[in-house]
């Protein structure tokens, strides 16, 4: 889970750096892409889609609360499971007033079906391993 934390430079007396603008709780879009392993491509795919949503600082630099952090988490969790950003706005959807998935079963329902899909693929890709092979048995 990602938490939203401050720039070491907002929280160190005397830094020069200006922290007009910033205030704790916010999570800048660099640091979610250093923290989640996304892209910043990904992230701003996932704002344009609305799964998630940012704000501006002054110098129009992207933004994002606690929540968002925590939604933006879920996404690249659910993403590296195998959903489709679809499968997930419809996941968030059922969601509390912050986008938490409110509905675990909901989830529960779609990974599950998504592994059986899965099962699938293996059995298909394994039968055509056999049939190039020649009918050998798997190593």
């Amino acid at each position: 889970m990602i938490v939203a934390t401050t720039l070491p430079s907002e929280t160190e007396p005397g830094s020069r750096v200006a922290t007009a603008g910033r205030s704790p709780g916010r999570t800048f879009i660099r640091d979610v892409v250093q923290r989640t392993g996304l892209t910043f491509r990904a992230v701003r795919l996932y704002e344009e889609r609305g799964l998630i949503v940012s704000t501006r600082d002054p110098l129009g630099r992207r933004w994002y609360d606690a929540d968002m952090s925590e939604r933006l988490a879920f996404i690249s969790l659910a993403r590296r499971a195998g959903l489709s950003l679809a499968e997930i706005g419809d996941l968030l959807k059922t969601g509390d007033r912050h986008g938490h998935p409110r509905r675990v079963s909901d989830s529960l329902v779609l990974l599950r079906r998504r592994l059986a899909e899965l099962d699938r693929q293996r059995d298909a890709v394994k039968a055509c391993l056999s049939e190039l092979d020649g009918g050998a048995p798997d190593p």
